[in-house]
């Protein structure tokens, strides 16, 4: 008898980072509350399945009325192939997350690339998930030229740089929400 897998649960938006215990659960996190409708899953790229998000980025999340839990999860095909969206923390990410699913190439930006694109090219508020996913691949396709779109890992840093990761994520998300909402 052969078994066979569970489709991941679809999800609107992915994010995706190193070890889903800083960047990516401040991206979650933030991204959420700016549009609660959402369905936003995040995973680590080499995450160490099952540990606590940093307790750093919990405490930054908290400072700002956000609290939350959670613990790594690692990307898997079945998380890319269910996913509408994919927001990643470095372009390295991008690239992992595309050689995962080739399809997820015209749906995969980094946050700070799609933030970019759409003060570039703004979208109209509320076009949902899959209009901004065509209207961003569209945008970088018009404006194909490379910028440094990552986001520092705070992994190894202080508190304040831990602030300094979720306040730059929360302009980013300020860039990106209006047109999920």
């Amino acid at each position: 008898m052969r078994l066979r897998r569970r489709a991941a649960e679809p999800v609107d938006v992915l994010v995706v980072c190193t070890g889903n215990l800083c960047r990516s659960p401040i991206i979650e996190t933030l991204l959420v509350a700016a549009a609660p409708s959402l369905r936003v899953r995040s995973a680590g790229t080499a995450a160490p399945v099952g540990r606590a998000w940093h307790p750093l980025a919990l405490a930054v999340l908290a400072e700002v009325g956000h609290e939350v839990t959670g613990e790594a999860r690692r990307l898997t095909k079945r998380d890319v192939s269910a996913a509408v969206l994919v927001l990643t923390a470095e372009g390295r990410h991008r690239g992992r997350v595309v050689q995962l699913d080739p399809t997820a190439e015209e749906r995969c930006f980094t946050l700070f690339e799609a933030a970019r694109l759409l003060q570039l090219v703004p979208a109209p508020p509320g076009i949902g998930v899959n209009a901004l996913a065509a209207h961003l691949g569209a945008a970088l396709r018009d404006n194909p030229l490379e910028h440094d779109d990552d986001l520092p890992d705070p992994i190894a840093g202080t508190i304040d740089d831990f602030r300094a990761c979720r306040d730059r994520v929360d302009a980013a998300v300020h860039d990106v929400a209006p047109a999920l909402r």
